[in-house]
């Protein structure tokens, strides 16, 4: 059982193993969940499938990801000091990373203007690209993408729920319930 689901997830991330992703390229996916649900343990988890030759650009406002491949380039976000000009967002490290010819790109939380940005890089030829965001539900992280994306550009909703439906293969929802007098969590994953 181990070794099938192993087999399975390298498959689907594009790793070496025999098998088929999604139409032949690895799968485009996003976890969704609230705050300490397991969104990025997952994404660190799911890492560990991607071939070992890609090259990976993380971004990330604190560095959290831990990739194992020999060629990863991390990306950290700058806040503003007092002149307002040295700030770094995670829209200028997507858009800029898109210029130093990666096989894929993982950001490590989408929360704002970015996810515009974003869904535009998974659409030009970033299969197996990877990024976490907070949502009540997998359904719920849908119409958190649309909102985030009209937080940068005034473009119809239709266009935004066909750049989303073309980007994103799969929406992993994240949830854990703890019973603290046991010591123990139960992770619970739900796919969309």
């Amino acid at each position: 059982m181990v070794k099938i689901v192993h087999d399975e997830l390298t498959a689907l991330m594009g790793g070496e193993a025999q098998g088929v992703n999604l139409n032949g390229n690895p799968a485009v996916i996003l976890m969704s969940g609230l705050q300490g649900s397991g969104k990025t343990t997952l994404l660190n988890i799911l890492s560990n499938f991607i071939n070992p030759n890609e090259r990976i650009i993380t971004i990330e406002d604190a560095v959290e990801l831990k990739l194992r491949q020999s060629h990863v380039i991390s990306l950290e976000t700058r806040i503003s000091n007092y002149d307002s000009k040295s700030e770094i967002t995670i829209r200028d490290l997507v858009r800029n990373s898109l210029r130093m010819r990666p096989d894929r790109i993982i950001v490590g939380e989408v929360r704002g203007k970015e996810a515009f940005d974003m869904l535009q890089a998974m659409n030009t030829g970033h299969d197996g690209s990877l990024s976490t965001g907070h949502a009540n539900s997998s359904k719920d992280m849908l119409s958190r993408l649309e909102t985030m994306v009209l937080m940068g550009m005034d473009i119809p909703v239709a266009a935004i729920e066909k750049q989303i439906a073309s980007a994103i293969d799969i929406i992993i929802g994240c949830s854990v319930s703890c019973q603290h007098s046991f010591g123990h969590c139960i992770f619970k994953l739900r796919i969309l």
